[in-house]
Formats: C-alpha cells, sequence, structure tokens
C-alpha cells in the first residue's frame, strides 16, 4: 500500500474518530463453510472490537493494517474505536511475518470436519467449487496452508473445531472471550451489520440473518462417500487435528472429538477395494 494512500486514511480516521490508538488485531483464519461468519458476528458484535468480515487484505508490513482499519470502516463495523482490528481469512493471502508474529495479534484456526464442509461448498458452489473433488481439493489444500501458519505462529493459537460452537455454545464463548482478553463476554446473539449476508463478504445463507446461532440446519443433500477423495481427506482431517490439538496453545475440540471420519473413510476404502497408493 502506498505511503500517500495510509496518509490519506489516517487523516480520515484521525477526523472521525479522534487520535489514532495503538489497537491490537484478531485473524480468523478458516476455510470456507467452516461457520466462520456465524463467529465472526459473534466477534465482532463485541464492543471491543472493530470488524466482522472477510476484508481479503493482504499483510505485509504494519501499514496494511491501517487498510483494514479502512476497511472495517467502509464496512460499517460498529465499534470502530475497538482495542481489536478483526479480519476473517478464509484463502491464501500474502502474509509476512512481520504481521503474522506479532505479539498484540490473536489466531484463532478454525476447522470443521470434511463431509460437512464438502457438502456445504457443492450445494452454493461457494469459491466456484462445483463438484465434490474440486471442495475436496481445495479443503486438503487448505489444511496443509493452515499448518503452516500454525508452524509460523510457533504455536500461539486457539485450535477450534466448528462444531463445537454448536455442541457448547456458552462453554466454547466463554473460553473464546478469555482467549482473546475481552472484558465482555460474547454471546450466541449478534448484530446484523450492513454487509450481512453479502456474498464475498461471508455466508450468503439466510442462517446468518437469523441473529443468533442455529444448531439444526438439516443436512445437505450432497452424498460425499460415494467419492472415493473423501477417504483421503479424513485422513488428512484427522491428521491435521492430532497435530493441532498438541500444536496449539489452547484448543476447543467438537463434543465427540473421536476419528469417526476417519473411521467411516477407512470402512469406505475397504468396501469399495481403493488403496491409498492409487490417489498418491
Amino acid at each position: 500500500m502506498r505511503l500517500s494512500n495510509v496518509l490519506n486514511i489516517v487523516v480520515k480516521r484521525v477526523a472521525r474518530h479522534g487520535l489514532a490508538k495503538s489497537r491490537g488485531a484478531i485473524f480468523l483464519i478458516g476455510h470456507m463453510r467452516s461457520l466462520s461468519t456465524l463467529l465472526s458476528h459473534q466477534i465482532g458484535s463485541s464492543p471491543e472490537v472493530a470488524g466482522y468480515i472477510e476484508a481479503h487484505q493482504k499483510y505485509r508490513t504494519r501499514l496494511d493494517l491501517i487498510e483494514l482499519a479502512h476497511k472495517i470502516d467502509q464496512a460499517g463495523g460498529h465499534a470502530p474505536g475497538g482495542r481489536f482490528l478483526f479480519d476473517k481469512i478464509l484463502h491464501p493471502l500474502e502474509m509476512r511475518d512481520a504481521v503474522l508474529r506479532r505479539k498484540d495479534l490473536k489466531v484463532i484456526l478454525m476447522v470443521r470436519e470434511p463431509e460437512a464442509t464438502i457438502r456445504s461448498i457443492v450445494k452454493i458452489s461457494s469459491g466456484g467449487h462445483r463438484t465434490i473433488d474440486e471442495a475436496a481439493d481445495y479443503y486438503e489444500l487448505r489444511l496443509k496452508q493452515l499448518r503452516e501458519i500454525l508452524d509460523r505462529r510457533r504455536g500461539r493459537a486457539l485450535y477450534l473445531e466448528s462444531e463445537a460452537l454448536l455442541d457448547d455454545s456458552a462453554g466454547t464463548l466463554a473460553r473464546i472471550t478469555e482467549y482473546l482478553g475481552l472484558s465482555i463476554p460474547l454471546t450466541e446473539t449478534y448484530e446484523q451489520f450492513p454487509m450481512t449476508g453479502t456474498a464475498k463478504y461471508g455466508d450468503p445463507s439466510s442462517w446468518i440473518s437469523r441473529g443468533t446461532i442455529v444448531r439444526n440446519r438439516g443436512k445437505d443433500k450432497v452424498e460425499v462417500l460415494a467419492s472415493p477423495r473423501i477417504a483421503l481427506v479424513c485422513e488428512a482431517y484427522e491428521d491435521f487435528r492430532r497435530y493441532a490439538q498438541t500444536g496449539t496453545e489452547c484448543a476447543i475440540l467438537r463434543a465427540e472429538a473421536s476419528t469417526a471420519s476417519g473411521a467411516r473413510a477407512r470402512k469406505h476404502e475397504l468396501r469399495r477395494g481403493y488403496s491409498r497408493s492409487t490417489y498418491e
């Protein structure tokens, strides 16, 4: 970002909000259809947090955090003076260590189990992925990218399994509140913002307009176990979650933190006669 643009943004923000304060940031880093928009709205409803959308922002220097603040203003966040800037990151964008390793940055890694994720991606062609194989490729690659981010953060992150947000909403939100250091607890209800439900910036489905957690959303009518790719994706997921549980400073797991996906995948392999080497 050009310095002249930064100065222009700073002047406008000072005129609107007073002298700029030194603020930290919260990055919610995950993948598409991970319930990340739901959590973004819950965090973004805090009076201590500015932001609730996916800003599609590169992070190279602290100047890019100023640009994030500007985008948050444009998106109509309700707490422009909040002590944390917020961004949701679901795709690989340039993120240098100068920002990623900042001490005033809090990172939440959010991952949903693969079968439900892939069903949801295919149902609405999220990210342009219209087939099970395309969605599976995206999901598996994204897990690798999240692991790299975790390594670069040297474990300084909260690992959150998306299902925990539905299984134990109060307990999960209480632990997230504590991890982020917020003085006002996050709640199941959240605000509606100017860009709520807008494609590209968050979940475009009607669920997000409810203003509270909806646990029973039904099942997406996409049969994913018919695809041999799912077996390998489930293995990749189980491998990632084992790594993340021990490699982060805090982990919030789903209620049934078993290897159900992995077990189903192995059963599917045996039934169909697929071998791992066929796909490697």
